[in-house]
C-alpha cells in the first residue's frame, strides 16, 4: 500500500473519530433546552434553504487523520453544504467547511474557554459570528455576539432598544425574550415557534376542537329532543283531536236518540 493510499484510508478512518466525548449534552436542564430550541428554530428559519445544515453538540473534527483534534459546538449552522444527517462533522467530507454560525450556550464554569480556546479555533476555522449566551445571566454579559474581521473577532453592535444582534449570516434578529434566546422570524417579525409553543398550540387546537364538539354534540341532542318533544306534543294534540270528535260525534247520537224517542211518546 502506497504512502497516499495509507493517508487517505486513515483520515477516513471513523474508528478514530469517535461521535461522543462522554460529556454530558448540557451543564444544566435550562441550557439543554435552550441548546434544543435553538436547533428546532434555525431549522424552521433555514426550512426553505436548499443546502444548509444545522446541528448541535457534535464532536466536529478539522484535521484528517487526526482524532484528537476535535471541537463540539453546542449548536451551529454551515451553509452550501447538503441538507441530511450525520453522527459527526469531518471537514474534509464537507468540501472543507466547518461552520459559518456557531452558538456556545455558555456559564461561569465555561466563558473562560468560550472566550479563549474555543474563540481562538473558531476564529482559525473562519467561523463568521459566534455568539455566547447564558440562560441563567450569570455571565456579564449574558449574551454576546462577534463577527469574524480580517481573521479576529469583533464585538457586533447591538440592537437598538432590545437585547439582542442582527446576523448578516442568517439573515434575522436574534434576541433575549424572557429568559430564552429567540431567532425573530424575518417574515412575521415573530419568534420562530419552539417544540413547548407548538404542543401548547396543539394542545389549544385540540381543546378548542373537543370543545366544539361537545357542543355540537349538545346541540344535537337538544335538537333531537326538542323535536321529540314536538312530536309527542302533535301525537298528544292528535289524540285529543280524536277524543273530541268522538265525544262530540257521541254527543250528536245522543241527541239524535232522545229526539227520536220523543217523537214516539208523542
Amino acid at each position: 500500500m502506497c504512502a497516499v493510499q495509507a493517508r487517505l484510508e486513515r483520515r477516513n478512518d471513523y474508528a478514530l473519530y469517535p461521535t461522543s466525548d462522554g460529556k454530558p449534552m448540557a451543564e444544566t436542564e435550562v441550557h439543554r433546552v435552550q441548546m434544543n430550541d435553538l436547533i428546532f428554530s434555525l431549522n424552521t428559519l433555514l426550512a426553505d434553504e436548499p443546502r444548509v445544515y444545522v446541528g448541535g453538540n457534535m464532536m466536529m473534527y478539522y484535521t484528517p487523520g487526526n482524532g484528537r483534534e476535535h471541537v463540539s459546538a453546542d449548536v451551529f449552522a454551515t451553509f452550501a453544504v447538503e441538507r441530511g444527517m450525520r453522527e459527526r462533522w469531518m471537514t474534509w467530507e464537507e468540501g472543507g467547511l466547518f461552520a459559518d454560525v456557531v452558538f456556545e450556550i455558555s456559564s461561569p464554569s465555561t466563558i473562560k474557554e468560550d472566550l479563549g480556546k474555543k474563540m481562538r479555533l473558531y476564529a482559525r476555522l473562519g467561523v463568521g459570528e459566534y455568539y455566547l449566551y447564558d440562560p441563567q445571566r450569570n455571565n456579564r454579559p449574558p449574551f454576546a455576539g462577534y463577527r469574524l474581521v480580517d481573521g479576529q473577532y469583533e464585538p457586533m453592535t447591538r440592537l437598538v432598544g432590545v437585547e439582542g444582534y442582527r446576523s448578516e449570516a442568517l439573515g434575522a434578529e436574534l434576541r433575549v425574550i424572557g429568559p430564552w434566546l429567540r431567532i425573530i422570524d424575518p417574515v412575521t417579525g415573530a419568534p420562530a415557534p419552539v417544540p413547548a409553543e407548538l404542543a401548547a398550540a396543539r394542545d389549544q387546537a385540540e381543546a378548542a376542537r373537543a370543545h366544539a364538539e361537545a357542543a355540537r354534540s349538545g346541540a344535537e341532542a337538544r335538537a333531537f329532543a326538542e323535536a321529540g318533544a314536538r312530536r309527542e306534543a302533535e301525537s298528544e294534540k292528535q289524540h285529543a283531536d280524536t277524543a273530541l270528535r268522538h265525544a262530540l260525534e257521541e254527543v250528536a247520537r245522543l241527541r239524535l236518540a232522545l229526539e227520536q224517542r220523543g217523537e214516539r211518546g208523542n
